[in-house]
């Protein structure tokens, strides 16, 4: 049944929309061209030597140059080592830029919303147009028949102020729309909305996107929510951070120390002396502090999983309503469709009459308008509740864009 009615409501428009050219794609594809959607942080490259320190020492005696002691200590690095310290550099180096991304949230949700507003305000106007040509016509049938019948001047005048209202109604679509088309650079010409996603494929999607949450609850993985942007690239450091404390704890070979002094009795002493530094991977305070970074993860573990658990909370709440008006449509367009065939079967009656009263016939095609403009009601409220889904659910922003409104 709601092929019936999206057939009935997309044929009012079929001939505007066959002269129409700029559709969904086109008009994200220019929106978006201007805005930077995500940046990173970028540091100046550094080169990590092999040597990780040199300390040059000398002592004087009585500021005789003969008797100097020049003492010379090389602390090497270790390729582990000097992998670890590119790895935590780098990841510094990536940092997200957590307002930017906000920011193309923000503003891909907004194109949604007001492509959405767009086509439902076409449809809104096409419908209301028609229902002004049958409030006009029964405005004309019921003065020709003053004086001549006994009619209700009640009726008459709740026809006035239904035609001003049904203006004003117009007077504000039309505001919107014009705002809208303003905003954007574009004239009604331009929109084509052929390739917008049907009610029946959304459903669809929305019960593929219920199914994958529903295995996100069900999964016995302890690592099975993806953490956010912002929440991955911490842990992602602090493992690093941890396996370069772990790599330095690793480093037996301390320092090489050459050291000259002054004459001796000795040729060779009195010259040279080597020294070679060991150290043993038993430091209290760096065994301290792998404890403290993986306490830090532990601890960013846990709040990644309640984070995660109230956002798949939040998207069932959103999904549950979602799914509440989809079943409020479904009930409203079945009574709806039933009710068309029987008003067209009275209709057809009525015209058989002989001499019948055309107002009957008015009043019924306008209530066929009004309930499909009622009908619209029921339409926007899921397609909307829809973009909130997919928004809570990280879809909308996704890098590289996605069209979730194309068929």
């Amino acid at each position: 049944m709601l092929r019936v009615v999206s057939v009935i409501i997309l044929f009012l428009f079929a001939k505007g929309l066959m002269a129409q050219s700029v559709g969904s794609d086109e008009f994200f594809k220019k929106s978006l061209s201007n805005l930077h959607q995500l940046e990173v942080l970028t540091l100046d490259p550094i080169s990590f030597p092999w040597i990780e320190e040199i300390d040059l020492r000398t002592e004087t005696r009585d500021f005789d140059l003969d008797q100097q002691e020049i003492t010379l200590r090389i602390s090497p690095s270790t390729p582990k080592l000097r992998k670890a310290q590119a790895a935590l550099m780098t990841h510094y180096g990536s940092a997200p830029d957590k307002d930017s991304a906000d920011q193309y949230g923000e503003v891909v949700l907004n194109l949604y919303g007001d492509w959405l507003s767009l086509y439902f305000i076409e449809r809104q106007l096409a419908i209301t147009d028609s229902l002004a040509i049958i409030l006009g016509d029964r405005k004309k049938v019921l003065e020709r028949q003053l004086g001549r019948l006994d009619i209700n001047l009640g009726e008459l005048v709740e026809l006035e102020t239904d035609r001003n209202d049904l203006k004003q109604e117009v007077f504000e679509l039309e505001l919107e729309r014009r705002t809208l088309m303003q905003r954007y650079d574009l004239s009604a010409e331009d929109i084509s909305f052929r390739e917008l996603i049907s009610l029946e494929d959304l459903k669809a999607n929305f019960e593929g996107h219920k199914n994958s949450i529903l295995a996100q609850q069900l999964s016995s993985d302890p690592n099975r929510h993806q953490p956010g942007e912002k929440a991955q690239w911490e842990r992602a450091g602090i493992e690093k951070e941890i396996a370069l404390e772990e790599a330095e704890m690793r480093q037996v070979f301390d320092f090489l120390q050459f050291r000259y002094r002054g004459p001796d009795a000795d040729p060779f002493r009195e010259k040279f002396s080597v020294g070679l530094g060991l150290t043993l991977p038993n430091s209290g305070n760096r065994k301290l502090k792998v404890a403290s970074l993986v306490q830090e993860k532990r601890l960013l573990d846990r709040e990644i999983n309640l984070n995660a658990k109230e956002r798949i909370g939040k998207i069932s709440a959103i999904g549950q309503e979602l799914n509440l008006g989809i079943e409020k449509a479904d009930h409203f367009f079945q009574l709806k469709d039933e009710e068309r065939k029987n008003l067209d079967e009275l209709e057809a009656l009525i015209k058989s009459k002989l001499g019948f009263d055309p107002q009957v016939v008015l009043k019924i095609n306008e209530h066929k308008l009004r309930e499909s403009l009622e009908g619209l009601n029921y339409l926007e409220e899921i397609y909307f509740d829809y973009l909130k889904y997919l928004s809570a659910n990280g879809l909308l922003s996704s890098v590289p864009f996605v069209n979730h409104l194309k068929a």
